[in-house]
């Protein structure tokens, strides 16, 4: 369920859950990787990194984005 969070009104916080669709979406196109950005301190999010990995889990195709960190997405090594 995805709320719209309306303008002007910073007191209504948006409920946006992603994790699950995209997990369905990745492995459904065969996605080689998934990158989930934004995960960690937007408050109208209320789904945390831990819950994408947990939507994820056992698929082996979540890139890992640590903060400030630049990371390469590329073909897996035994392509």
């Amino acid at each position: 369920m995805s709320r719209a969070h309306p303008i002007g009104n910073p007191n209504v916080r948006s409920y946006i859950s992603i994790a699950v669709p995209f997990a369905d979406a990745a492995r459904i196109l065969g996605a080689a990787h998934a990158v989930g950005l934004h995960t960690e301190g937007w408050e109208h999010f209320t789904e945390t990194r831990a819950d994408l990995g947990a939507a994820f889990a056992g698929m082996g195709l979540l890139v890992e984005t640590p903060p400030g960190v630049a990371v390469g997405i590329g073909p897996s090594p035994a392509e």
